[in-house]
């Protein structure tokens, strides 16, 4: 499994909750050779705080993860349905009919930590940005 991102736009002033809200592009998600999700304008920031989120959580026990956002009504964009009898995550999306079948847990969550790795290096070479600032900030606030 495979999370990539194309940053399209963000905002001049980072500060505050900008970044979160304003840093948009495009999201895909790949299993094997299959694109299962590929959506434009998705606030990459803010899916990058529920996936850190997410990684926290599972660092205990593997759990759901579950992303709608600020900026579409239809949900979830994208949903890992964990599945305990074969340690796997099952994908969902609204805007995905394809069946790419189960992901295995320790894939999903090693695609989630690169996906942030990746954001937080180009948002540091491209902006100067301090992403791993904005989500110990987020995880502080709930």
């Amino acid at each position: 499994m495979r999370l990539e991102y194309d940053i399209k736009t963000t905002p001049e002033e980072t500060s505050g909750y900008n970044l979160t809200a304003y840093t948009e592009g495009v999201l895909r998600l790949l299993v094997g050779s299959s694109v299962f999700l590929e959506v434009d304008g998705i606030l990459l920031v803010e899916f990058a705080i529920v996936l850190h989120k997410w990684l926290l959580q599972c660092a205990s026990a593997p759990t759901d993860f579950y992303y709608a956002s600020m900026d579409f009504e239809e949900e979830p964009i994208l949903m890992f349905r964990y599945d305990s009898g074969r340690d796997a995550f099952l994908l969902e999306s609204v805007w995905s009919n394809k069946d790419v079948g189960s992901v295995l847990r320790s894939d999903a969550i090693e695609a989630a930590s690169r996906y942030l790795v990746a954001l937080r290096d180009e948002l540091k070479r491209e902006r100067g940005v301090d992403l791993e600032r904005t989500l110990e900030e987020a995880t502080l606030d709930g």
